[in-house]
């Protein structure tokens, strides 16, 4: 949204986004770091989402599809991906 967008959020908030509207958990240190490094090495915000929905996690993950689908779909705009 633009209200979320003028925030300007932070890469460390933004994967805290994603994990939760994942995983719907918090975000292991580790994986938290790898994508931060990626992003701080010019990587988009988009390349991450697109690695959260293509992970063995996200995949083996019990949701709605339709509220994944407009979680996805609501992160992407936000992320101006």
């Amino acid at each position: 949204s633009a209200e979320y967008l003028s925030q300007k959020t932070s890469d460390d908030a933004f994967m805290n986004t994603c994990y939760q509207a994942f995983f719907g958990r918090e975000a292991d240190a580790g994986g938290k770091q790898g994508w931060l490094d990626a992003l701080a090495q010019g990587k988009s915000r988009e390349y991450v989402l697109d690695g959260f929905i293509g992970s063995a996690e996200f995949a083996t993950t019990e949701f709605d599809s339709e509220i994944m689908h407009n979680v996805i779909t609501r992160m992407l705009k936000e992320h101006g991906a």
